[in-house]
């Protein structure tokens, strides 16, 4: 069955030890063998696919729509890409690290696990604000592909990122910071959290995300750290 929210149930980043060093490096020919126009094509394509999967669903984003976005025919993009599953899985890997480069040492810098779960709410939210498009065709995305098994193709990174907040959580109850619980149920809450603020900025976009931000990590501190 295919998600009927905009985005699928914690969508969020995945955790990821080894992010690239830069996730929109300038293209080189060194990238796969690919010269910097075909290397800039693909940059084009996958903007594109996300504008268009973004404004028009996950089932109505057809690779003739994708190219209609694009300005190019769509035998330019089959050249490019095997097929559009291909392609989406392209787009979610893109997105994926860009956004936990951004992250990643924003997390880093902090040494409690309140202060790391207030940056992970607060960079979600505010992927929103920023990158609009982006956030809403991640969902969408992760939320509707399939394997050819029929799972979730992306069911492995929506539970490394659970695990990662679980493990912060984990971190925070063991050095006594945080009160005791399951701290898996936990990351699950904020990631649904996040989730529900986000869908309903997509609803409401004169939504304030950083009110929300506020407001759902004090939420999330009071659950997790009051005694």
């Amino acid at each position: 069955m295919r998600s009927n929210s905009p985005l699928s149930s914690n969508s969020s980043l995945p955790s990821n030890p080894t992010p690239p060093a830069d996730p929109t490096p300038s293209p080189t020919p060194a990238q796969g063998g690919r010269s910097f126009i075909e290397q800039a094509r693909r940059s084009q394509i996958i903007e594109a696919a996300i504008v268009t999967v973004a404004d028009n669903g996950y089932q109505n984003a057809s690779l003739s729509r994708i190219a209609k976005t694009a300005g190019i025919s769509k035998s330019v993009i089959s050249y490019h890409f095997t097929d559009k599953d291909e392609l989406l899985e392209e787009v979610v890997v893109h997105l994926f690290h860009t956004a936990w480069y951004r992250v990643e040492p924003l997390l880093a810098a902090e040494s409690t696990a309140i202060g790391k779960l207030r940056v992970w709410i607060t960079e979600q939210l505010a992927n929103m604000s920023r990158s609009r498009h982006e956030v809403i065709a991640i969902g969408q995305i992760v939320g509707n592909h399939r394997a050819a098994d029929r799972s979730l193709r992306f069911e492995t990174e929506i539970e490394s990122g659970v695990n990662m907040l679980a493990g912060i959580i984990a971190d925070g109850q063991r050095s006594g910071e945080l009160v005791a619980g399951d701290p898996t149920v936990a990351a699950i809450t904020v990631g649904h959290g996040i989730e529900g603020v986000i869908n309903r900025a997509v609803l409401h976009p004169d939504t304030d995300l950083a009110h929300c931000a506020e407001e759902l990590t004090a939420l999330i501190t009071r659950a997790l750290a009051e005694r």
